[in-house]
């Protein structure tokens, strides 16, 4: 979780609003890989420690001001949010793990292109 805010602050600090959202869930997909049990704690209702709660919301935050401003520019489809997005992320990492390494960048492409507007 402490790597969480340097992605963060990449995907807000980048001008070009697709390659935030790409960058963002390339991050969160790498991140979710590397962290077993990441998924579970971001998908919880149940915030163990005010820390998780509070990293959970700059996560959310952050998803939220990248997606915006994709929907804004007309990058991504208007009925995606927040949380479809991280389920969606998650999915990837599942499909990901039952496959070889090649297949990460081809899955995050798949998901790129079909939340596209």
């Amino acid at each position: 979780m402490l790597r969480v805010p340097g992605h963060r602050l990449s995907s807000e600090t980048e001008p070009d609003p697709a390659a935030a959202l790409e960058r963002l869930l390339s991050a969160a997909l790498e991140l979710q890989l590397e962290e077993g049990g990441l998924q579970s704690v971001l998908l919880s209702n149940q915030d163990e420690t005010d820390e998780v709660r509070e990293a959970k919301r700059e996560i959310l935050t952050t998803w939220q001001g990248v997606l915006a401003r994709a929907r804004e520019t007309g990058v991504v489809r208007a009925d995606i949010d927040a949380p479809r997005l991280q389920r969606l992320v998650c999915g990837v990492e599942h499909a990901a793990r039952l496959g070889p390494r090649d297949d990460r960048d081809v899955l995050l492409a798949v998901l790129l292109r079909g939340i596209r507007a």
